[in-house]
């Protein structure tokens, strides 16, 4: 009964989404950028946009199957950052 309470709590905390931490981890090796230096602009509940050394890409965040745990994806092309703003 221990085990499965120590599982369920394990399981509750994966499946609350990749975290922002990773994301700047993610988005600084797209971006040739050093994670400290990116920023970070909610787009909605799953999508952020990652702005960094003169660059922007999209990421959204990705379960799996299972809807455990998460990761997030490059959702865009990479583009200059003067572009965002039109």
């Amino acid at each position: 009964m221990r085990n499965l309470a120590m599982v369920c709590a394990v399981v509750s905390l994966l499946g609350c989404g990749a975290s922002l931490q990773q994301l700047k981890t993610r988005a600084a090796l797209d971006l040739e950028c050093e994670a400290g230096a990116i920023s970070l602009q909610q787009v909605d509940k799953l999508t952020q946009q990652a702005s960094g050394c003169g660059k922007r890409a999209i990421y959204v965040q990705q379960y799996n199957q299972q809807q455990v745990a998460a990761t997030w994806l490059l959702n865009s092309e990479i583009h200059p950052a003067e572009s965002a703003t039109r």
